[in-house]
């Protein structure tokens, strides 16, 4: 009975040891400490700076072109090309060799790159969204326009947008303890950027923010303004390792507070006026007829004393 039960168990442990190395087992590879540690995922409709690590996952591109579970691919199987994209938006030299780790990730350093890159396997684009690579067109003839990805050092490449921005592209920002300052940021999720609001009048203003980039590179930070005078104009700044990428001013209390401010000038000047003309044509301590009716019977006074 009891040899019975070891064949027993030894079977059981055999099905789970083939459950593990047959394709589709139970157990998945885990990233490794590259990929944990990179800076963020590569997106194929956003600039990295260089110097970020980039992640992505080639799994979904290379079961789709193999037609078959990625442990069932060969190591050399799962190398993707990097090329330069030209600037009519075709495919230009090859710069690396990027190749996936077990479970399906890479990194890619772009220390060395600057420019618009793109990723081919199998003589096809891959696509990277937030990430995630997909198989497109024909690498040869494909308008690359979509797919290629920019790393750069220059500012001018990265397209910064702040939330409620007037046509002047004046910043409006509220006057109260929890007072949103937020916008959108052309580099990937997971980039840190430095948020610096200041001025530098007699009563200095100054918040300096450090903030991560969410999807779609959006940012949104909370800030006590609640102490801040209605109409104080700040210097608004966005960085990223020292590199300011964009500027703007922003405005305390908005729209309203410099409309607010306009309203009570023009009263103020329409009082001023107000009184100036009530001035010349009142005199003091009478009304306007009361006034009139004092002059007149000065003057008849007066000629009585001269006849007399």
């Amino acid at each position: 009975m009891a040899h019975a039960f070891d064949i027993r168990r030894t079977m059981f442990a055999a099905l789970v040891v083939l459950a593990v190395l047959l394709p589709g087992g139970v157990v998945t590879a885990e990233p490794t400490a590259d990929v944990a540690d990179a800076d963020v995922r590569l997106d194929s409709r956003q600039t990295a700076w260089q110097g970020q690590t980039l992640s992505f996952d080639g799994a979904t591109a290379v079961e789709a072109a193999a037609d078959a579970g990625l442990r069932q691919v060969a190591e050399s199987d799962r190398s993707f090309t990097l090329y330069t994209v030209r600037e009519d938006d075709t495919l230009g030299q090859v710069v690396d060799t990027v190749t996936l780790d077990p479970s399906g990730t890479a990194v890619i350093d772009t220390t060395p790159l600057d420019g618009r890159y793109v990723l081919v396997y199998e003589e096809r684009v891959v696509h990277v969204d937030d990430g995630r690579g997909s198989l497109g067109e024909s690498a040869s003839t494909a308008n690359l326009s979509a797919a290629g990805w920019t790393v750069t050092t220059d500012d001018d490449d990265v397209t910064t947008q702040f939330d409620d921005q007037t046509a002047d592209g004046t910043v409006a920002l509220d006057q109260h303890t929890d007072a949103q300052f937020a916008g959108q940021v052309d580099l990937p999720a997971g980039t840190e950027i430095t948020l610096r609001l200041h001025n530098d009048g007699p009563r200095p203003v100054l918040f300096s923010v450090q903030t991560t980039l969410g999807a779609g590179g959006r940012f949104d930070e909370r800030l006590d303004l609640s102490a801040v005078r209605s109409g104080t104009v700040l210097n608004v700044s966005v960085s990223l390792n020292e590199t300011t990428l964009a500027t703007a001013t922003a405005v305390v209390g908005g729209d309203d507070s410099a409309s607010e401010m306009s309203q009570v000038a023009s009263a103020t000047r329409q009082t001023d006026e107000t009184i100036r003309s009530r001035t010349q044509t009142t005199i003091p301590g009478f009304g306007i007829t009361v006034g009139s009716v004092a002059l007149v019977a000065s003057m008849l006074a007066l000629s009585v004393r001269e006849r007399r």
